[in-house]
């Protein structure tokens, strides 16, 4: 056993080559996940009525007093025809097969501080 300082030397070599194997092997890993993005057009939408149902207080209103939603008719007015629109508020179900469905949803606060959440459904027709 004279030259124990090459095996510790190789020993050390192979076991930064695995760590170096495992950091390249999770890296791809992380970069390979397919992360589904909302077309451009659709995000401006979305972003354009939530932006709106946050803003106005007519449309506020309309998230708490159901009796008043009348007002997003007018909201959803705004989407093109060639594209289909629903929405709910505070949690009901809506489900709509075979088409690739845009949620995005925001939560509105009012002056008691109760919270409902708006959901917007996006899909093209």
């Amino acid at each position: 056993m004279v030259n124990k300082r090459g095996y510790l030397q190789t020993l050390e070599a192979v076991i930064a080559l695995l760590i170096l194997l495992g950091v390249i092997l999770f890296s791809i890993s992380l970069r390979g996940a397919d992360n589904p993005s909302v077309p451009e057009d659709i995000s401006l939408i979305q972003n354009n009525v939530l932006g709106q149902v946050q803003n106005n207080v007519n449309y506020r209103d309309c998230v708490f007093d159901e009796s008043l939603c009348v007002n997003f008719v007018d909201l959803l007015d705004e989407i093109p025809l060639t594209m289909g629109s629903n929405y709910t508020i505070d949690g009901a179900l809506f489900v709509k097969n075979d088409v690739d469905l845009y949620v995005d949803s925001v939560i509105i606060v009012n002056e008691t501080n109760s919270a409902k959440t708006f959901t917007l459904y996006l899909w093209r027709k």
